[in-house]
């Protein structure tokens, strides 16, 4: 799915989510939209069954085999009962291996939770942005409309012309939609790599996938020790030479064939793919951490002079064109140029501020820790 359309769809999601609650006079919080996508988000659910599953295979690979009971119908009759003694190398390596891939199967649920963590809270940060955008259409709305009103008085007077009034009625027309907040953070910008290595969810799995496909690869190995099977023999009608009625009998499967040789190179493939995705992931971590660094500075500059005095300046200056005009001494379109001016200067604004509270966010995502306070 393109990346764009995906983060489109979640803000979508996340609006509907918040639509109810806002209807009902309470906004929630980022924390609250979290849960509530946690607990609903199909891939976060179907990441909580895989690791159910996997759970389920540990729990196979390490319960004791049933034994078997078998009847020969002849004369006589014999009763069988067997069971695999199940206490060599086999067990141990295919228990490992179960055990190994429940870890992994539990760090892809954590990332899987994280990568839903940081798309839920960059929608919860576009909806900020267009309440943002919203609030400043409707005060520049606020202004034209004042403007409207002192104009219309000033026509009536004869003080301006009709054409003049006209153009800022066509202005009202045009105002167009958004609250967002500049706060600096302190964030361990140069440990983020060590920091992302040691806790990646993502890259643990690949580590854990890679430990059980070598133990994989030692449980073939192992298979060309069999496992013995042990079997009861119970002959009621007639005894055995020696007098019993019961007797113990040893069964070995022994791969004189093949030497389990398609198992053993399909457990080295694995094991060699394995390698390679851990190998893969390791380099996309470094990739994440530097773009998630870069990205965040810059955004950080950017919204930092916003908020440092570029904003008040535009407002400053749209104030003193205000008063100008009020008096006489600016014109109207002096006064619709510092407007626009006011509004474009805010829009970004808001725009940088998105960008760096996302940015920030994405720079948690990639070190697998929640750095923003």
């Amino acid at each position: 799915m393109n990346p764009a359309y995906r983060r489109l769809l979640v803000a979508a999601v996340l609006s509907a989510c918040l639509w109810p609650v806002r209807a009902a006079g309470s906004a929630p919080s980022l924390d609250e939209v979290v849960a509530i996508a946690l607990r609903a988000n199909p891939d976060a659910r179907e990441a909580d069954f895989r690791l159910e599953a996997a759970l389920a295979d540990q729990r196979a690979a390490g319960a004791i085999p049933n034994p078997t009971y078998s009847i020969a119908p002849a004369n006589p009759y014999q009763f069988l009962w067997s069971a695999p003694l199940d206490v060599g190398p086999q067990r141990w390596y295919r228990t490992r291996a179960a055990g190994i891939a429940t870890e992994a199967a539990r760090g892809d649920r954590e990332d899987q939770f994280q990568q839903t963590v940081f798309s839920v809270r960059q929608a919860f940060y576009d909806v900020l942005l267009g309440d943002s955008l919203r609030t400043l259409a409707l005060d520049e709305e606020a202004i034209v409309r004042q403007l409207v009103a002192a104009d219309s008085a000033r026509v009536a007077s004869g003080d301006l012309s009709p054409s003049d009034l006209a153009r800022s009625t066509v202005e009202l027309a045009q105002t167009v939609s958004g609250e967002l907040r500049f706060a600096p953070i302190t964030l361990p910008l140069d440990s983020l790599e060590t920091l992302a290595m040691a806790r990646r969810a993502d890259l643990a799995a690949a580590v854990h996938r890679a430990d059980a496909a070598r133990a994989l690869q030692e449980l073939a190995r192992s298979s060309l020790v069999p496992t013995p099977v042990l079997t009861l023999v119970h002959q009621p009608d007639l005894p055995f030479p020696n007098g019993s009625h019961v007797a113990l009998g040893l069964s070995l499967e022994v791969p004189v064939f093949d030497w389990n040789g398609a198992a053993r190179q399909r457990a080295a493939a694995e094991l060699e793919i394995a390698r390679l995705e851990e190998a893969r992931i390791r380099a996309q971590v470094t990739t994440a951490v530097a773009t998630a660094i870069d990205d965040y500075l810059t955004a950080r500059t950017l919204a930092s002079r916003y908020a440092s005095g570029a904003l008040d300046q535009a407002r400053d200056a749209l104030e003193t064109v205000r008063y100008g005009y009020r008096r006489g001494s600016r014109s109207l379109l002096d006064l619709l140029d510092a407007l626009r001016a006011y509004g474009q200067v805010r829009s970004d604004y808001y725009n940088a501020v998105h960008d760096y509270w996302v940015s920030a966010y994405a720079l948690s995502r990639a070190a697998s820790k929640e750095l923003v306070p």
